[in-house]
């Protein structure tokens, strides 16, 4: 494999967004509207304004704006601007959103898109779990989990079956590129949080999001591994276990991981329906894991995989959850890993004791990845 056209599949609604100063803000980047959140665009706001009273109008919106009065600024905008004249993004909405809407990464002239990185960042994920459970000793041993100053860290872990540093890392030879959607008109969703509080789960009401998704859809892409590079690396020694890009093998390797990864999730879900009482949404999300898990059965491993990117994915999916393999860590560095991991006080709850999922109690973040 060289440079491979793919199709990515959007299965459950994916959010990957941008650093905390682009957060969309109410009454200000966004206004609420009959059933709609309008998201203007600033410039378009402004000439709508100095349209109407030239510059006395501009100086009436900063002077509102510099009070923090918000709620005025809404009423000023409603009463003199049409908001579908100057919107860029309009989503429907039942309810009027929080404080804050999370956007989608975008392209430089607006598109939004699914960045490569957030792709190869999962698929790293999944080989490194999967170089680990193929030969576990080094991470077995304690003191590789560690840095020089005794701290918990992955630092060693990835030296030793990645690369010792990024002119070694296997995974340069990996390249993925951005991939724009194929429809651009994105979703607003509301996030939930389930938690457990005591013998309860239930929904954390503190922790709310509303997050810009990209929804499902089918879009284009393209993977590239570069052959000559390749050869060149192995021939030198300079890279170690390129089996795992192996055409076939890639993707066999993601879906597999992937597979382990909803399967436990499944199965402790089914458990705590069992042991403890949980939030009707438990059972919903538990029928959307369930019928993930059947997509990523029905995957032909050489050809196609699922995988999970983006916000949502919550600890399991972002480190591969090798560490809580019983043939991989003992029980007691484990328990030292997890002690470092969270507050004494949680200790003894499962871990991680919580999940995040969208109002529908759909898993977010799920795509299918497939050679064309």
């Amino acid at each position: 494999m060289s440079t491979s056209n793919i199709s990515l599949e959007i299965l459950s609604p994916v959010h990957i967004g941008t650093q905390q100063e682009k957060t969309w803000n109410k009454n200000l980047d966004f206004f609420y509207q009959q059933g709609k959140v309008y998201v203007v665009d600033q410039d378009k706001l402004f000439a709508k304004l100095y349209a109407l009273d030239g510059q006395n109008a501009i100086q009436t919106f900063n002077a509102k704006l510099a009070a923090n009065r918000l709620d005025d600024l809404k009423s000023y905008i409603h009463q003199h601007v049409s908001l579908a004249n100057i919107a860029q993004v309009v989503f429907d909405s039942p309810q009027e959103p929080g404080n804050e809407i999370k956007p989608l990464v975008r392209t430089g002239l607006g598109a939004p898109l699914i960045p490569g990185s957030s792709l190869k960042g999962a698929m790293r994920t999944a080989i490194l779990t999967h170089l680990i459970k193929q030969k576990p000793h080094f991470a077995k041993q304690e003191r590789n989990l560690k840095n020089k100053w005794g701290r918990y860290g992955d630092r060693e872990i990835v030296k030793n079956y990645l690369g010792k540093d990024p002119n070694h890392d296997l995974l340069r030879m990996l390249q993925v590129a951005d991939i724009e959607l194929s429809n651009p008109q994105t979703i607003l969703y509301k996030t939930q949080t389930l938690n457990l509080y005591g013998n309860s789960w239930k929904i954390k009401q503190s922790v709310t999001n509303y997050l810009e998704c990209a929804n499902l859809q089918i879009c284009e892409g393209r993977l590239h591994i570069p052959q000559t590079q390749l050869k060149l690396a192995i021939k030198n020694n300079i890279l170690k276990n390129t089996q795992v890009l192996n055409e076939g093998k890639l993707f066999e390797i993601i879906n597999t991981h992937t597979l382990h990864l909803l399967q436990e999730e499944i199965e402790f879900w089914e458990e705590e329906l069992a042991l403890t009482n949980t939030h009707p949404m438990v059972d919903d999300y538990l029928e959307s894991l369930r019928e993930l898990h059947a997509a990523a059965q029905d995957c032909d491993p050489s050809q196609s995989c699922v995988l999970r990117i983006g916000a949502g994915a919550g600890w399991d999916a972002m480190t591969g959850r090798w560490a809580k393999e019983e043939t991989i860590l003992d029980d007691r560095t484990w328990s030292n890993l997890k002690q470092a991991l969270r507050p004494k006080k949680y200790f003894d709850t499962p871990f991680p004791k919580s999940r995040k999922a969208l109002e529908k109690a759909k898993p977010l973040g799920f795509v299918k990845m497939s050679f064309r």
